[in-house]
């Protein structure tokens, strides 16, 4: 027995120390309280809003040749949510609006502090999209409007403000700069394409563990980041509007690789129009590398 031990006594490894819990943090939404968001409703069945004013750094009209349908009254969409997963149980806890008005671009950005006030934050979310006319979004039909759509419908909001006619820019965006970026995110999109890179923002995938922080343990791991980075988002929308309107609309390729230009004259021979093909065509046999002379003679014979 006395050699059993011994031997045995060779596989004891010390104990892990016992992890400290966290203590809670008694008024976790204090810095967001302290940035400007109020309380609408009574906690905890009542949700957070922020507003204010960006200037008007882009008008309206820059939509006008990219998407003919929108109307005058056209809002900028866009969520963080609990995880990317398509099913019901994917909480949207922040929603991001921008809205031409008068006096140029407004923010308003909705935060659910907890999942019990859910029904008023969808609700909130409703009224905004029941007086315009369009949405404007990123990647927002494949991902921003269905979660929307299963939450409002899990609660029987009337959902109809996201059946608007909807310019989603990331198809649009994937057509101009395939070839030349790695991808179509857009924060890749705003460092290279508009030459806006981002400087201290917090990762889009870490809202949801900032999200679960404060639902698990009543503490604040970063929520004014994660507004900060929505907002972020939002008010970069309109910019890339912007450009993509002169590049598409307009032929405004200073600073684009040929490769680009070549797309975006197969984008506008889909859509019927030869003339501005041609011309962009001509352009990109000029100044593209083989591989893009060869396509784009191809295109133009």
């Amino acid at each position: 027995m006395d050699d059993l031990r011994q031997r045995l006594a060779r596989f004891d490894r010390p104990g892990a120390p016992r992890p400290e819990v966290a203590r809670p943090d008694p008024e976790p939404l204090r810095r967001l309280l302290d940035a400007g968001a109020r309380w609408h409703g009574v906690a905890p069945s009542g949700y957070l809003r922020v507003e204010r004013d960006l200037g008007n750094p882009v008008p309206r009209t820059c939509i006008d040749s990219i998407a003919d349908d929108l109307g005058p009254d056209v809002i900028v969409l866009d969520t963080e949510t609990t995880g990317l997963e398509s099913g019901t149980g994917t909480l949207v806890f922040v929603v991001g609006l921008v809205r031409w008005s008068a006096s140029g671009l407004r923010l308003t950005q909705l935060f659910l502090p907890e999942p019990a006030g859910e029904r008023a934050f969808l609700q909130a979310v409703a009224d905004e999209l029941s007086s315009v006319g369009g949405l404007l979004s990123y990647n927002g039909r494949g991902f921003d409007v269905p979660r929307l759509r299963s939450r409002m419908r899990l609660h029987r909001i009337d959902e109809s403000g996201l059946d608007l006619p909807h310019l989603d820019l990331l198809h649009l965006t994937r057509r101009v700069v395939r070839g030349w970026l790695p991808d179509a995110r857009l924060k890749t999109v705003e460092d290279h394409f508009l030459g806006r890179p981002r400087r201290g923002d917090l990762p889009g995938e870490f809202a949801p563990e900032v999200y679960r922080t404060l639902q698990l343990e009543a503490r604040d791991a970063g929520l004014v980041e994660v507004l900060s980075h929505n907002a972020l988002d939002v008010e970069n929308l309109p910019r890339l509007a912007s450009r993509l309107a002169g590049v598409v609309g307009v032929g405004d390729f200073d600073g684009l690789p040929a490769v680009c230009v070549l797309g975006v004259a197969r984008l506008r021979l889909d859509r019927g129009d030869p003339a501005f093909a041609e011309r962009a065509l001509s352009r990109a046999i000029q100044e593209g590398d083989l591989t893009v002379r060869t396509e784009a003679r191809a295109l133009l014979a």
